[in-house]
């Protein structure tokens, strides 16, 4: 009785130990294709080439903002823009959400140039200039953050 008691336990911590590694092999297999993250400062070179490519011109970045939950890390950054064509900052948008990383456009608002946007800061509104004010956040998986630390533990 006894013999068949264990034989049925290591059977059944067998099955659990399957499905446990089926489950890892589909998370695996989840985060390879997920986009990679993006630094912030790498976020800042990205933005200024989309910018240059689709004729808009940046005219300010705020500081990163994180926000941070149980599974991910949301780092966002506001950017204020202007372009001649709003067909221009769609095509901005659109390279951002497009990109292979895990960047969205949290918040968009745009209008034709004016003077309140001068006094909060920004340069003399120009003729026919289209501004707009974006909230661009980068998220990282807590899992990707675990994984990039890893190595520097084995290294001390």
């Amino acid at each position: 009785q006894r013999l068949n008691n264990d034989v049925q336990m290591m059977s059944e911590t067998l099955d659990a130990v399957k499905i446990n590694k089926e489950a890892q092999k589909k998370f695996d297999d989840f985060l390879v294709t997920v986009p990679k993250s993006i630094e912030y400062d790498d976020l800042v070179e990205l933005l200024s080439e989309f910018a240059v490519d689709h004729n808009v011109r940046i005219l300010s970045f705020s500081p990163a903002q994180e926000k941070i939950t149980d599974f991910v890390v949301v780092t966002s950054v506001n950017v204020d823009v202007s372009s001649e064509e709003f067909k221009d900052i769609v095509l901005f948008l659109k390279g951002i959400e497009d990109a292979p990383y895990t960047l969205r456009v949290d918040k968009f608002s745009a209008a034709m140039a004016t003077p309140a946007f001068q006094q909060r800061g920004g340069p003399a509104p120009e003729s026919n200039k289209i501004e707009a004010e974006i909230t661009i956040a980068s998220i990282k998986l807590k899992k990707e953050l675990d994984a990039s630390v890893e190595p520097n533990k084995s290294q001390k």
